[in-house]
């Protein structure tokens, strides 16, 4: 097998107000370095019948690869309480 290795990044901004509300930001980056990983594999077989009688499998692999790399921006918010000025 060969040696995966992957990078996210996370950037917080907490205790920051908007809007009056207490707020927590987030920049991620999710796949930084935009390799080609595997998500989830499949394997099936198929099963075909030769003309003398016999029968022959043949098996398949396929995988389904993650996004390219993917940047988010999110916000938290605490709407229980106001924050005072």
């Amino acid at each position: 097998m060969q040696v995966y290795d992957f990078l996210d990044s996370t950037i917080n901004w907490k205790n920051r107000v908007f809007l009056k509300r207490q707020t927590e930001w987030s920049l991620n980056d999710v796949n930084v370095y935009n390799r080609f990983n595997i998500l989830t594999i499949t394997a099936n077989s198929n099963i075909d019948e030769l003309p003398n009688g016999q029968f022959r499998v043949r098996p398949t692999v396929t995988g389904f690869g993650q996004l390219p790399i993917l940047p988010t921006i999110s916000l938290r918010m605490n709407l229980a309480k106001k924050v005072e000025s």
